[in-house]
């Protein structure tokens, strides 16, 4: 069983669109806010996932990926969460403007490794689809887990997994520090500490919704409930060689000068310490 959290604020947690005064769309990004309240579920299976989603979603809720360590009533959550914490279901992020070949969510599941074959999902497209005329694929996809695994084991399996699909490793680039990959399946959605947006678009008057691919939130059943990662697959070691070379083939094909990226853990992330200058 996973507790589940959802998490409201005084702002809804979602897109604005409106049309400003030269007739043009014009979109607000997701609102910066620090103080949180809280609404925790248990949850046992990918089904009752996905009547949280539906149900939250329609209150302008985020879902928080990882277990609070307590309930927050309007209040920040920095240190609410603990990034060991095992976790009961995966969520991929997909980006068509990472990944440029991929049109459908069925067509990057077959890209991806034999374990995620019929195996049901929850796909959340994002509020931007048929809003925004220039945003294409833009989605969550949920996998219930076969049991609860570490968040820092899922991220590798993750980062091994771009590696591993040539149309996925293909697709890499570099972050404007130039130091750092842009995953084209973001790896940082397995951490205990991310905001998973799933409030529909809030929508100013004359902006039309023309989203056709049917519900926002829809539940996907395939033969198998559950998803098991192959994590006996996964070297951290060599995950973060072939990191460093990839870094260094796309600063050179930048025109680039090779050097030495230097981190710092803050956190579950790696900071870079030794980023080019930018502007």
């Amino acid at each position: 069983m996973a507790r589940v959290a959802f998490l409201e604020s005084s702002i809804p947690l979602t897109k604005t669109f409106v049309i400003n005064e030269g007739g043009n769309l014009e979109k607000s990004s997701y609102p910066l806010v620090s103080k949180f309240t809280s609404y925790e579920e248990d949850i046992l299976a990918l089904h009752e996932l996905f009547d949280a989603i539906e149900r939250h979603s329609s209150f302008n809720r985020c879902l928080l990926k990882g277990e609070l360590q307590r309930p927050l009533i309007k209040e920040s959550r920095a240190g609410s969460t603990s990034a060991s914490i095992p976790t009961n279901f995966l969520v991929l992020d997909i980006d068509a403007n990472e990944l440029n070949t991929i049109e459908s969510v069925e067509q990057l599941l077959r890209l991806l490794p034999p374990e995620f074959d019929s195996i049901s999902h929850i796909v959340q497209y994002s509020c931007s689809m048929g809003v925004d005329p220039h945003r294409t694929l833009s989605c969550h996809v949920y996998f219930w887990l076969d049991k609860a695994y570490r968040p820092s084991l899922l991220k590798e399996w993750l980062r091994h997994i771009n590696f591993q699909v040539k149309e996925l490793e293909g697709q890499m680039d570099l972050t404007a520090s130039g130091m750092a990959l842009k995953w084209p399946l973001d790896i940082s959605v397995a951490q205990n500490d991310k905001l998973i947006y799933i409030a529909p678009p809030f929508l100013g008057d004359g902006v039309e919704d023309n989203f056709d691919l049917g519900d926002r939130v829809s539940l996907i059943s395939k033969d198998k409930d559950t998803l098991k990662p192959k994590l006996g697959v996964v070297n951290a070691a060599t995950n973060k060689e072939l990191e460093a070379k990839k870094i260094q083939i796309l600063r050179k094909a930048r025109g680039l000068r090779v050097r030495q990226l230097k981190t710092k853990k803050m956190g579950s992330e790696d900071v870079v310490t030794n980023p080019d200058p930018i502007t």
